[in-house]
């Protein structure tokens, strides 16, 4: 019997969604917060009068929740909107192959920091970290090949 409901969010084009690995449930919300708290709900309304065993669950399960996002911080962003459409395009491009899959085949990592890695696009460079644990890839700098290990 498990103990835990695994299920994971990731983003779409304008909501997040849950989905449960275990059971049949599948949610969306606006925000994280939301997205969370609809799936507890879901979750429970699914468990509702039902015996956990005939899903392979132990009584009371615990839900697990793992994220797959990519978070840009507010100085790449800025950075960005800078950029000419096209190279701005080429990033963002980028930018979503990241997300799902956060160790690209061109991707180097950065020697000195523990979970920093590197990706070009065209001659810019993405400076970004890798959480395993948290499923959370946080790109923290963008800029030209010439500029972007300046001041590390």
């Amino acid at each position: 019997m498990q103990r835990t409901i695994k299920a994971f969010i990731r983003k779409g084009d304008t909501h997040y969604v849950a989905e449960c690995l275990e059971i049949s449930v599948v949610t969306q919300g606006r925000t994280l917060d939301e997205t969370i708290a609809n799936l507890q709900e879901a979750v429970y309304l699914h468990l509702e009068g039902e015996d956990p065993a005939d899903f392979g669950l132990a009584p009371n399960p615990t839900l697990l929740v793992t994220i797959d996002e990519v978070i840009v911080l507010r100085t790449p962003e800025k950075e960005i909107r800078r950029l000419p459409p096209k190279i701005r395009r080429q990033i963002f491009e980028k930018l979503l192959e990241l997300e799902a899959d956060p160790r690209l085949q061109d991707s180097v990592a950065l020697r000195g920091f523990e979970r920093g890695h590197r990706v070009h696009s065209g001659e810019y460079r993405i400076l970004y970290d890798v959480d395993d644990v948290a499923r959370v890839v946080t790109v923290w700098r963008i800029k030209h090949r010439k500029d972007v290990y300046r001041n590390l």
